[in-house]
């Protein structure tokens, strides 16, 4: 049987007291989370997974079809107390601008990084967010767009402004607007935290 995660992803940090916990599964499954039954409606599942206090917390989740093995995944949620203190806690590189990285992003990989921008693409699937944004600190007359991933949900939307920190993945190739292949540099997000404008 299959079971699909959209939220929170499998890998979550929240300062919230609770995170909501859905997807999708064959319509005929029976979900539990941590053992509490989940109704499911025409295939889909949501649970209130709630975090009383700070620290890290696994859900597992099980999916049941008839006749078929069960289908398990472990989401793994950590509670802090204020997410922009986790995030100032991240020892992102500052001389590894984007000009720089854009140059030949896969000698970077897996350098930590920080940027802005503005959202211009978002895109949730599966509990994983690609972010397609516009960096701020870019050089006069240049488009400096970054892909971002990131394994949870997002509250990002288009025209949102954030700041990114993680690491250097490489380049990512998609085809843009007017058809054109585009090559960007790729992070991998450990924080997407919004901008106030």
């Amino acid at each position: 049987s299959t079971m699909q995660i959209d939220r929170p992803g499998l890998e979550a940090v929240t300062a919230k007291d609770s995170v909501e916990i859905n997807g999708a599964v064959a319509p005929d499954s029976e979900v539990t989370v941590d053992g509490n039954p989940v109704p499911v409606k025409s295939g889909r599942f949501l649970y209130r997974f709630a975090l009383p206090s700070l620290g890290q917390y696994t859900a597992r989740v099980i999916a049941r079809e008839p006749g078929k093995a069960p289908h398990g995944r472990t989401i793994r949620i950590r509670r802090v107390a204020d997410l922009k203190k986790e995030a100032d806690g991240f020892q992102a590189d500052r001389s590894l601008t984007y000009a720089r990285i854009a140059q030949n992003p896969s000698i970077y990989q897996g350098q930590k990084v920080a940027f802005e921008g503005r959202v211009y693409n978002v895109s949730v699937q599966g509990g994983q967010s690609v972010i397609q944004m516009l960096v701020k600190d870019c050089p006069k007359r240049s488009r400096c767009s970054l892909w971002v991933t990131y394994p949870a949900d997002t509250d990002a939307t288009n025209n949102s402004w954030v700041r990114v920190l993680g690491t250097v993945e490489g380049q990512q190739q998609f085809r843009s607007e007017n058809e054109r292949i585009v090559t960007v540099p790729k992070v991998a997000a450990a924080f997407v935290l919004p901008l106030s404008r």
